[in-house]
């Protein structure tokens, strides 16, 4: 079967929701990272702990109340009937009927339902009266009103898993703060637990390595950094330093154009995976077979 314009390799990606989710995680870990790393490398761990705290507490705050509303938003949507004006369309992709709010009959049982969905913390009025409150966005990575928000319980997980490290790192030389970071993120991807933990610990690792670039570039003489090569050898540093990132970076994009299923329909996308699958994910990482069977 012919693949349509945007399942091509690149152009894929558009439309392609694990890839940016992916570099969303890598960022977050990357932002979460940055600032407690570079205080520590300076020597000021106290100061670097203050700072992962604090940024702990914003985290939930800058997470969480905007989640809240992005669900209150289309559950009043829901129960006003806004989305059973029209009816429901069956379209092969199923994503349509997947994510359209479902009406909560009755008084009490909406607000149930959406305390359910958004709340992240419990409340001890709650739990006295006996209501199954299972907090789905935060604990389950589900959201009935708003199916997007499942990345959120992940992004928290990764986010203080990240601070947790980095607190317990702080007062560690550089050298060995970073032989733990390189540790943890191994631990993540061997024990095949994706996408958050893995991404986040990367992003923290890409925050090490351009601080370690930059203290480089700060302390290495102008006249060493300008020092005079052969022609030849210039050439080719200057080559490879020019142009190996674009060449990493299109590479990457071609391995994030392989689609998340149905992978042997596509020659490119059967010789990625075979790749991975035999060299690169950890045992148990992903199963195709899984795949098909929840789909079915």
């Amino acid at each position: 079967m012919t693949p349509h314009l945007f399942q091509r390799p690149f152009l894929r990606m558009i439309a392609s929701g694990p890839f940016w989710i992916s570099i969303f995680f890598l960022l977050s870990g990357y932002v979460c990272a940055i600032k407690p790393l570079r205080l520590a490398a300076q020597g000021h761990q106290d100061e670097a702990r203050r700072v992962i705290a604090s940024s702990a507490l914003r985290r939930l705050v800058r997470i969480g109340v905007p989640a809240f509303l992005g669900t209150v938003f289309p559950w009043a949507l829901a129960q006003m009937g806004a989305f059973t004006v029209i009816p429901e369309s069956q379209l092969d992709g199923r994503w349509l009927s997947y994510t359209t709010p479902r009406r909560v009959q009755g008084a009490f049982a909406p607000v149930k339902s959406l305390f359910k969905e958004a709340v992240p913390t419990t409340f001890p009025f709650i739990c006295r009266v006996g209501v199954d409150v299972q907090f789905n966005t935060w604990a389950i990575t589900d959201n009935a009103y708003e199916k997007n928000q499942w990345t959120l319980g992940w992004e928290m997980r990764g986010s203080m898993l990240v601070f947790l490290v980095l607190s317990m790192t702080a007062g560690l030389t550089v050298f060995w703060r970073r032989v733990f970071l390189v540790l943890t993120t191994c631990y993540f991807f061997a024990s095949a637990e994706f996408p958050s933990p893995l991404l986040f610990f990367s992003g923290a690792i890409f925050a090490e390595i351009s601080l370690a670039q930059l203290a480089w570039q700060n302390n290495t003489p102008k006249s060493i950094l300008e020092e005079k090569e052969p022609t030849t050898c210039r050439s080719w540093k200057r080559l490879v330093r020019e142009y190996w990132p674009g060449a990493m970076a299109i590479f990457a994009l071609y391995l994030a154009s392989s689609p998340p299923e149905y992978v042997e329909r596509a020659a490119y996308s059967r010789a990625i995976w075979f790749v991975f699958q035999r060299y690169v994910v950890p045992s148990g990482g992903f199963d195709l077979d899984l795949v098909y069977m929840a789909d079915d």
